[in-house]
């Protein structure tokens, strides 16, 4: 039997003309040797605690959501996978409802056993994924972070959270633009076992990202190019080694982010 990837789908486009990303720079950047409470949208009720401590003569860095609707960007490790590791995003990574997250959990430790697992290396700036609530709506953010050597302290420089419920942010970005760059998309066939076509009419010179990722959010496809001639653009993507399935299909340029699911 002929294996399909379904591709019937619904098409998701956010042009995020009201979107907003909401700033804060940490002034002045001082160590923090014992815990931090970061309020993302600065309203007086921090979301998120960001803490060193000592364990068993260990010193370790570690972050938790202050309530159930707070939680990292993670995964779960160890026996039986109980314990949480935020992840240290690099710049300009997508924060989304397709991340998986983790309520609590350690960033890294002076102790090559905690590092096995753990993610966040000392003496560089990473990011925290962030997801929270604001009168019910879940909202996405990042928090940067720069933990010192050997796990004594952190210093945290600068966060920001998008204003629109349920958009997407990117770790370090500071706004958004209106976005009205790339339009027309469509997916042909609609029912695919082998070659596809994601084609889209590109306004402006633009670079252009296209991530595809699997139900579980695992990325499966990435792939970049400068588009110097606006115009009709095309994708041809072999899924031919691809599980049968629902994918989610992203095309990332500077002014715009689109989402199809198929």
């Amino acid at each position: 039997m002929q294996k399909l990837v379904l591709s019937t789908f619904f098409l998701f486009i956010a042009f995020n003309t009201q979107a907003q990303v909401v700033y804060t720079d940490v002034n002045p950047d001082s160590l923090v040797s014992s815990n931090y409470e970061l309020d993302l949208n600065n309203d007086g009720t921090p979301e998120f605690l960001i803490e060193k401590t000592t364990d068993g003569g260990i010193d370790i860095v570690q972050a938790t959501g202050l309530s159930n609707q707070d939680s990292l960007i993670g995964y779960y490790a160890g026996f039986p996978a109980i314990t949480g590791y935020p992840s240290a995003l690099s710049s300009n990574e997508v924060i989304d409802g397709t991340s998986t997250f983790v309520d609590e959990g350690v960033m890294g430790g002076d102790h090559e056993l905690i590092m096995e697992d753990a993610d966040w290396p000392d003496g560089f700036n990473r990011y925290l994924g962030l997801k929270f609530n604001i009168s019910g709506e879940v909202h996405y953010g990042w928090a940067k972070i720069k933990i010192s050597t050997d796990y004594v302290a952190f210093t945290i420089t600068e966060y920001a959270y998008n204003a629109t419920a349920g958009a997407a942010i990117n770790s370090g970005v500071v706004s958004v633009e209106e976005n009205t760059s790339v339009t027309e998309m469509t997916f042909f066939p609609n029912l695919v076992s082998e070659n596809a076509t994601l084609s889209f009419f590109l306004r402006d010179e633009s670079a252009i990202d296209l991530s595809v990722y699997d139900l579980s959010g695992k990325l499966i496809l990435a792939e970049s190019r400068k588009i110097e001639k606006p115009g009709k653009q095309a994708f041809q993507l072999n899924v031919s080694q691809w599980n049968s399935g629902i994918y989610f299909c992203r095309v990332n340029s500077s002014t715009l982010k689109l989402s199809v699911v198929h």
